[in-house]
C-alpha cells in the first residue's frame, strides 16, 4: 500500500511541477537603444509606461556595464524616456510602468535603482492585480542616493495575480522618480495541463486503493 501511495504522490508532484515557470527578465541579450511603449523579454511583457505629471513615456534598454548599479544584472537595465549610449547609464522619470507573463502568476519581484536626492520625498511601490482590482502591494521610501543609485529590492507575498506595476508617488517632481529597473521575475502558476495530470495522479492513487 505504501508504495502504491509513493508512486501516486509522485505523479503529483511531476504534474505539480511541470508547467510553473519562474520568468526573468534581465534585458541583457538585448540591443542598447529606445524600444517604444512596450518591450518583451524572458517571457515577461512590460507596458503602460506613463508620468504622474502627465504623458507618456518609452523603455529603452540602457547599457550599465560600467559599474554604477550596485547588484544589477550586468550588462544593460531597463530605464524610460531616454539612455546614455555606451557603458555608462543613468535613470529615466517613470510614474508607473505594469509588467505581466500573460498568465495567472503567484510572485513578482523587481530590483530598482534611484538615482539623485531630488526623489527623497517620493516613494515605490510594487502592486500586484487580479481582475483589475489591486490585491497586495509592498512600498518603500526613496533614499538620499549621490553619487551612487540607491538600491531596493520589492517583492510580492505568494497569492494569485494577473499583472503587476511599479508605481512612484510623492511630492517631489509631481509624484515622478528617476529610477532603472534589473532583475524582474514572475512566478507562473501551473497550467491548465498540470491540473490533468494532477487529476490523473489522484484518480490513480483512489483505484490502486480500492484494489
Amino acid at each position: 500500500m505504501m508504495s502504491k501511495l509513493f508512486w501516486g504522490f509522485v505523479i503529483l508532484g511531476i504534474g505539480a511541477a511541470a508547467n510553473a515557470t519562474l520568468l526573468t527578465a534581465n534585458f541583457d541579450s538585448q540591443a542598447e537603444g529606445v524600444n517604444g511603449s512596450t518591450l518583451a523579454d524572458g517571457g515577461i511583457t512590460f507596458s503602460n509606461a506613463t508620468w504622474n505629471i502627465g504623458g507618456t513615456s518609452v523603455f529603452v534598454i540602457d547599457d550599465a556595464s560600467t559599474p554604477f548599479f550596485p547588484g544589477f544584472s550586468t550588462p544593460n537595465v531597463l530605464a524610460f524616456g531616454g539612455y546614455a549610449p555606451g557603458p555608462g547609464s543613468g535613470a529615466g522619470r517613470i510614474g508607473r510602468f505594469e509588467f505581466s507573463a500573460g498568465v495567472l502568476s503567484t510572485t513578482g519581484a523587481l530590483d530598482v535603482w534611484s538615482f539623485g536626492d531630488f526623489s527623497t520625498t517620493n516613494s515605490i511601490t510594487l502592486v500586484g492585480y487580479l481582475g483589475g482590482s489591486a490585491v497586495a502591494s509592498f512600498t518603500t521610501a526613496l533614499v538620499p542616493s549621490v553619487p551612487t543609485p540607491a538600491h531596493y529590492h520589492l517583492s510580492l507575498a505568494t497569492g494569485t495575480y494577473d499583472h503587476f506595476a511599479l508605481v512612484s508617488s510623492g511630492t517631489t517632481q509631481g509624484g515622478d522618480s528617476f529610477l532603472a529597473v534589473d532583475n524582474v521575475t514572475i512566478n507562473t502558476v501551473p497550467e491548465p495541463g498540470a491540473f490533468m495530470v494532477l487529476g490523473l495522479g489522484a484518480l490513480a492513487l483512489v483505484r490502486r486503493r480500492r484494489s
